[in-house]
């Protein structure tokens, strides 16, 4: 106490006693939304963010993550933002006891539509708010799938069905017939039946055959057949379409050739025509539409549009046995010392190594930590400057045309799941191994958790 002046104690103590009078007069969820609402903001830049953050810079959506995952650590229940109750920010909810999430939080949202979401309230429903928002501009394919994944239209319906509803409607156009034009967009997506095959094999030659003219006379283009075309040809169709040889390879003419492919290719336009057929292709359509704009779970939609779990962990289910995974609060806040070993002439302890498993939530560059969101809640790892470097670090390579293309990106990207092993120091966790560990590595990245438990893990940096 003798280096901390009376001054800064004073004052110090002064703010403390403020703090505890509006605590105790006034109910804590204010108090815990100012909290939350401090410690989540943010108007620093990094260089290692998404477009999607760059476009917002000032929402590190980073320290919303932190933010959150600590208060929940607290016992603070966070709702989900409502279309028609949720604030630019976060706000009190005294009914539900909550902190309801603000839409500023949100990922891709940004402050414009923040406020031209609450200025247009209320909505009746996920097609009212279609109507007035979607169909005239105001909001983007992108956003809308964002706000849908957040839970903001809950209070209307099923989450999914609300997702379904609106790729169906907005996104996915239905083919109301199928015809030779469809054809490569079948072969290319492998929907041509086993019995079919044949008629693949015949449009793939009629491309490859026509795909370069050796020579055009009156009005009719002519085409050489190479060693790997001859004797499909051969097999397939007459020699009427032959007009000379090359070298011993046929030369054939257009106009003969297309009249025997055509009649050929008949026999596939029934299959085109079946409304079996259109359905199948409609529903696979809309199947690989709904893939490509809202993959995963609910969990997965929370954190990539919240940064935050609402439902549960995403790694809640998955088989801690099995991978020697253990919660971190149960872990001796000192590393517990099974031997000892020798580097660089000195004695070293040699600490009991395990593992924990949880969802990135934020990095920091410039301390070499990450942000974990396990379980049991929210953990700071700790790295070495080498390691942290290694993991954190983006790989792309150069194109031809002198562009980048990424082939991976950070391992401490939020919403990142890692297995991680190493040893507890205080409220830090110190990933760590030894030449004998039986997990060969730090940092395990996880691509994939099952129903059942398992998961899939990728151990190597992409080169």
């Amino acid at each position: 106490m003798d280096s901390f002046s009376l001054l800064h104690t004073l004052a110090y103590s002064l703010i403390a006693l403020q703090e505890l009078n509006i605590y105790f007069k006034y109910d804590p969820l204010y108090w815990n939304t100012a909290c939350l609402t401090v410690n989540s903001a943010s108007t620093e830049e990094d260089e290692d963010e998404d477009e999607e953050e760059k476009k917002n810079k000032s929402t590190n959506y980073g320290k919303v993550a932190a933010a959150i995952g600590m208060m929940q650590q607290h016992g603070v229940k966070i709702g989900l933002p409502d279309i028609n109750k949720a604030s630019f920010g976060f706000k009190p909810d005294f009914e539900t006891r909550r902190i309801i999430y603000g839409f500023k939080g949100l990922v891709g949202i940004g402050d414009e539509l923040a406020s031209l979401l609450v200025a247009n309230r209320p909505y009746k429903s996920l097609n009212d708010f279609m109507e007035r928002m979607y169909d005239s501009g105001q909001v983007k394919k992108s956003q809308v799938l964002q706000l849908i994944k957040a839970g903001c239209f809950d209070s209307f319906g099923d989450r999914v069905g609300l997702m379904k509803q609106f790729i169906a409607s907005k996104i996915h156009t239905s083919k109301e017939k199928l015809t030779m034009q469809n054809f490569n967009m079948l072969i290319e997506n492998n929907l041509i039946p086993e019995e079919h095959q044949l008629y693949q094999r015949l449009y793939k030659f009629r491309k490859y055959v026509t795909k370069k003219v050796f020579r055009e006379e009156d009005k009719n283009k002519l085409y050489k057949l190479d060693k790997i075309s001859t004797d499909f040809y051969y097999e397939q169709f007459t020699s009427d379409g032959i007009v000379e040889y090359e070298n011993g390879l046929p030369i054939i003419s257009e106009k003969i050739f297309k009249k025997e492919y055509d009649n050929k290719m008949n026999g596939i336009k029934d299959w085109l025509q079946n409304e079996d057929t259109l359905s199948d292709v409609n529903h696979y359509l809309y199947e690989q539409e709904f893939q490509k704009n809202a993959s995963g779970n609910l969990s997965k939609w929370e954190m990539d549009s919240l940064s935050f779990y609402y439902t549960e962990h995403e790694l809640k289910h998955i088989d801690k046995k099995m991978y020697g995974i253990q919660d971190f609060n149960s872990l001796s806040e000192e590393p517990v010392i099974i031997g000892h070993y020798t580097s660089k002439g000195k004695q070293r302890p040699k600490f009991k190594l395990t593992c924990i498993a949880g969802t990135v939530l934020d990095r920091n560059k410039n301390k070499h930590t990450v942000t974990l969101l396990t379980t049991d809640g929210v953990v700071t790892v700790k790295y070495y400057d080498g390691a942290f470097a290694h993991y954190n670090k983006q790989v792309s390579r150069s194109k031809a045309d002198g562009s980048k293309e990424i082939l991976e990106k950070s391992w401490f990207t939020r919403g990142t799941k890692l297995v991680i092993q190493g040893y507890r120091r205080g409220s830090q966790f110190k990933p760590h191994k030894y030449f004998d560990s039986k997990v060969k590595h730090t940092t395990i990245l996880i691509s994939q958790v099952n129903e059942d438990g398992t998961i899939l893990v990728k151990t190597e940096r992409t080169q």
